[in-house]
């Protein structure tokens, strides 16, 4: 059950690079002020998620490894987040 005063927290392992590979990737995103099984709320969850995402896998590094790996982290957030509030 989805309340108002849910806070999606994950944790997961990002497996970015062989250097960043065990690091802790934390996401909250504050959903108090929604109610999302009401769709312009469930978008602007969406947006929020994909953000906190990007902002929390963002290794700092450059390339294409780097960027395959900071999307894969990605992925792999928003999977769980979504998982959650389902």
């Amino acid at each position: 059950m989805i309340t108002r005063s849910l806070i999606a927290s994950l944790a997961l392992l990002s497996a970015a690079t062989p250097a960043l590979a065990q690091d802790l990737v934390s996401v909250e995103i504050n959903v108090t002020d929604l109610n999302l099984s009401v769709p312009a709320d469930r978008d602007r969850f969406e947006v929020r998620l994909k953000n906190a995402a990007r902002n929390a896998c963002r290794t700092g590094y450059e390339g294409k490894a780097a960027r395959a790996a900071e999307r894969a982290c990605e992925d792999d957030v928003i999977a769980s987040a979504r998982a959650d509030i389902d």
